[in-house]
């Protein structure tokens, strides 16, 4: 790493699909290779994000850790990375990379620390065990360990400072899109259409999300169901992780809704600009645990509406661009997408720009890469003004 660069030593929990996963990358898409040398390190395997970074021609490690799994000798195996790598800052993503990361670099006597919080919500009946436990340890030592602690949301910001996490080294920065490639393609619509045998006039509602109670699939296809009985011509198109026809639980669900015939499951996409682009309306109907949603944002920068749950920042993501339901209620996602269908064509186009203006102006990826770049750069400068004053 050259000496006159800022060098920076990422760490993450995985690298799977995911939206801390996503931002990572993409954060790495478009970092300032002039001014920061980077290098990441995942805690558990390289998962689907792990080639891709290797593709940008940065150095990737794996500790191989066991999800789940109590490994202290990780710590001392991190550590040894870092003196190895000796970066300026160490940035970790996600509780546990939060609580591993940020011990094995004050054992490799890195005082610069930045932890990164992706996390909406912390019910103790939802969470997992594991990660109540270690935030209730990330929350005891924020005040000790990280410099600045990076909130992707408000409400992640709000929900962990009365958790006890040190408000004044939390910073909010949200995530970002790129809207060149999230756009409005009039090709890849007809393209994706044609492909599912869907026409161009029949009204497509998409949610794309993996199989998970957070993402409350069962509340979406009740609505969907109730739907369906009133607009014949509609489709729902689903993507993700676990959204494929022998998820068991997934296929009661349609089944019970009477759908079955209206649904395509499609998977995990890498294709996800192109798929948003052939929705009518976008949706998430997120019961707890977003903080703040890629989908919803990547849904707005192809300008395509949204009808969401007001879960973390969901409801400040979509403004007046979209409509706004309480979670875990069927129905009222049911009357705001039936208000979505019915206000036609025309209107849904209106507020699909809208959308986009919005996440250009406020969530452009590039904006929120500059905002990631001034922290690293103000870290840097005080941490060399302390060294200069000593």
């Amino acid at each position: 790493m050259s000496n006159n660069k800022i060098k920076i030593h990422f760490i993450i929990t995985g690298l799977e699909s995911g939206g801390a996963e996503n931002m990572l990358y993409k954060l790495l898409s478009l970092i300032n290779k002039d001014k920061f040398s980077v290098i990441v390190t995942s805690l558990l395997g390289e998962g689907v994000f792990g080639r891709k970074i290797r593709d940008l021609g940065i150095e990737l490690n794996s500790l191989g850790m066991d999800r789940g799994s109590v490994d202290f000798s990780a710590i001392f195996r991190m550590a040894k990375l870092i003196k190895k790598s000796n970066p300026n800052i160490v940035q970790t993503w996600m509780y546990h990379a939060d609580l591993i990361g940020g011990i094995s670099a004050k054992i490799a006597k890195c005082s610069t620390i930045v932890w990164n919080i992706r996390n909406g919500t912390l019910d103790t009946k939802l969470s997992k065990k594991s990660t109540i436990l270690t935030t209730r340890a990330c929350s005891f030592l924020s005040s000790h360990i990280p410099k600045k602690i990076v909130c992707c949301a408000e409400s992640a910001k709000e929900i962990h400072s009365k958790i006890g996490y040190s408000e004044d080294r939390i910073v909010v920065i949200p995530n970002g899109f790129d809207v060149d490639v999230f756009r409005p393609d009039s090709e890849s619509r007809a393209r994706v259409r044609s492909a599912l045998g869907i026409s161009d006039k029949t009204i497509v509602i998409g949610l794309a999300g993996r199989f998970d109670p957070q993402k409350d699939h069962k509340s979406f296809f009740l609505a969907a169901s109730k739907i369906s009985k009133i607009q014949k011509d509609i489709r729902f198109i689903l993507c993700g992780n676990g959204i494929f026809e022998n998820n068991l639980p997934l296929f009661e669900m349609i089944q019970s809704a009477d759908v079955a015939g209206r649904v395509n499951l499609l998977g995990r996409r890498d294709d996800m600009a192109q798929v948003t682009a052939a929705f009518d309306i976008g949706c998430s109907s997120s019961a707890y645990g977003e903080a703040f949603s890629n989908t919803i944002g990547e849904s707005m920068a192809c300008g395509v509406p949204c009808v969401v749950t007001d879960v973390g920042d969901s409801a400040v993501i979509v403004g007046d661009s979209g409509l706004v339901v309480p979670p875990r209620d069927p129905e009222a996602l049911f009357c705001a997408l039936k208000e979505m269908v019915e206000m036609g064509a025309e209107r849904r186009r209106e507020l699909g720009v809208l959308a986009r203006q919005r996440v250009i102006k406020e969530y452009s990826l590039e904006g929120i890469v500059l905002k990631y770049e001034g922290l690293y750069s103000d870290l840097f400068a005080s941490a060399a003004g302390v060294a200069v004053k000593g």
